[in-house]
């Protein structure tokens, strides 16, 4: 079965990452997941398979459930929600709703990313809060943020240190940096010299931070005082213990970028 819906160009997204694999609930993030997608009005239609086969949901769905979700911990797990196949290029990209959980041994980070069809679910601070607070009951991530990325640059695949849908030339040579050290800096070296644990990748809309964030030096205050000391830097709301949303206006994004660049605390815009 399959989603008779037109899908729009722009995606919303959620990341969470470093968790370890032992702290996650591979039950019960699946039936979440599942669950999510049909909330809103859609059917789960495909997840991935071993050796990176795409099979159908309700297949996946029954051998998963006789392993005891066992598989997931070994190869992680994607799930989503397809239009027609008619307007299906490629599943990775022409979804209308995704959730990825992805583990990998060779790096230090285990991450999971869920998108959206902007169209189906705009945009929403309260909104996308209140889904990372329902995923911490079966994760247990120390960072995240959530941001909007046209879908022929792959929102799923940006959290990863992917780089694609960008053109090879000087427009984009900054933005493709700015992935390649987040993908070097921010998850693949555990030994990297210039990672530091304060550290995040980048200045969202919404970033989700743990208390070694909040602690970091930005001159002689700390991320949090510097926050609190300006409505111009965002506001920080607990959401959970000892789990920040800080909520940045996108107005203003551009400039905290600035003032923060100098504190070599965003891994996108560290000189490597």
């Amino acid at each position: 079965m399959y989603n008779d819906i037109e899908r729009g160009p722009l995606a919303n997204a959620l990341a969470l990452h470093y968790f370890s694999e032992d702290s996650v609930n591979a039950k019960g993030c699946f039936y979440f997941i599942e669950q999510w997608i049909l909330n809103h009005g859609l059917t789960p239609t495909k997840m991935g398979g071993k050796g990176d086969k795409n099979i159908t949901f309700s297949r996946g769905k029954k051998t998963l459930e006789k392993s005891n979700f066992k598989d997931i911990k070994q190869q992680g797990i994607w799930i989503a929600a397809l239009p027609p196949e008619d307007r299906i290029g490629t599943e990775g990209f022409d979804f209308l709703m995704s959730a990825w959980i992805h583990f990998d041994e060779c790096i230090k980070d285990s991450f999971c990313v869920f998108s959206w069809d902007d169209q189906l679910i705009p945009w929403d601070n309260i909104y996308i809060n209140d889904l990372v607070k329902d995923l911490c009951q079966f994760l247990k991530p120390q960072y995240g943020y959530a941001f909007q990325r046209d879908f022929k640059k792959g929102p799923g695949f940006y959290p990863g240190g992917i780089i694609v849908g960008l053109d090879h030339d000087d427009e984009t040579k900054e933005e493709r940096q700015e992935i390649t050290n987040w993908g070097i800096t921010g998850l693949a070296d555990e030994n990297d010299p210039d990672y530091e644990p304060h550290m995040i990748r980048d200045v969202y809309p919404l970033n989700f931070l743990s208390p070694q964030h909040l602690k970091a030096p930005i001159g002689s205050q700390t991320l949090q005082q510097w926050i609190q000391s300006d409505p111009s830097h965002g506001t920080l709301e607990e959401i959970l213990p000892d789990f920040w949303s800080w909520a940045v206006d996108p107005q203003y994004i551009e400039d905290l970028k600035t003032t923060l660049l100098p504190h070599n605390f965003l891994i996108a815009h560290m000189t490597l």
